[in-house]
């Protein structure tokens, strides 16, 4: 218990275009909870990030987070990076 309690570290690498559009969703995936609807909640938004937090662990019965719809995922990251760049 100390400094930077209750806060992820994340380190990002890459070009600067990269790292910053990664910042962006990581930022919109924090906020995701509060501001999704019921629709947006009913697929795996760690997937649409660009990873499951499960990885290859989702197993044959699926992700516990929902989905993994690539569609709804595309869709998703346009409407996050176009908010996170507005």
């Amino acid at each position: 218990a100390g400094a930077g309690r209750g806060k992820a570290k994340v380190r990002l690498r890459g070009s600067k275009q990269g790292v910053r559009k990664a910042v962006a969703m990581l930022r919109a995936l924090c906020a995701f909870q509060e501001a999704a609807s019921e629709e947006e909640r009913g697929f795996c938004r760690w997937f649409a990030s660009g990873f499951c937090r499960f990885g290859a662990e989702c197993g044959a019965e699926g992700c516990e987070d929902g989905p993994h719809d690539a569609g709804r995922a595309a869709e998703a990251q346009r409407t996050w990076t176009a908010e996170a760049e507005g």
